[in-house]
């Protein structure tokens, strides 16, 4: 009877500790499952950061390159704008020397003008006095020619 009581007694303690060495396998199995799963968590958190960074780059370079298209536009408009001021200028100038050439030449025109009918007063001018000198030479003659007259009467 002691010798049965103590195999059972073994068996129990054998039982036991397969007991406790099942239990310890699941305990081990469950927690390498959990830590397999915190990785895959971990993996896709990182993953999703990734993607989440890369889409911040892309953002941020279509930002800037949206920018500087901007920029060029306004440059370009303002390159638009400075030639039409410049060409507005030129077309100023232009008009302004044109202007002063007409002006110019009517000055010219009226000094010519003057100068001609200075010229035609001063032939007038000499042709009366020459007139006038003709006319007191005549005057003279008669004068002279009547005294003679006078004097073969008076002889």
């Amino acid at each position: 009877r002691l010798a049965a009581q103590k195999r059972q007694e073994e068996e129990e303690k054998v039982a036991e500790e397969e007991a406790a060495r099942l239990a310890e396998e699941m305990r081990l199995e469950h927690e390498r499952k959990a830590a397999e799963e915190e990785a895959a968590r971990l993996a896709e958190e990182k993953r999703l950061e990734e993607e989440k960074k890369v889409a911040e780059e892309e953002a941020a370079r279509l930002a800037e390159e949206k920018r500087l298209e901007e920029e060029e536009k306004v440059a370009e408009e303002e390159a638009a704008r400075l030639a039409e001021e410049k060409q507005l200028e030129e077309e100023r100038k232009a008009a302004e020397e044109e202007a002063a050439r007409l002006t110019e030449e009517k000055r010219l025109e009226e000094e010519k003008k003057a100068a001609e009918e200075e010229a035609a007063r001063l032939a007038a001018q000499k042709r009366q006095e020459e007139e006038e000198k003709v006319a007191e030479e005549e005057a003279a003659r008669l004068a002279e020619e009547k005294r003679r007259e006078e004097e073969q009467k008076a002889a």
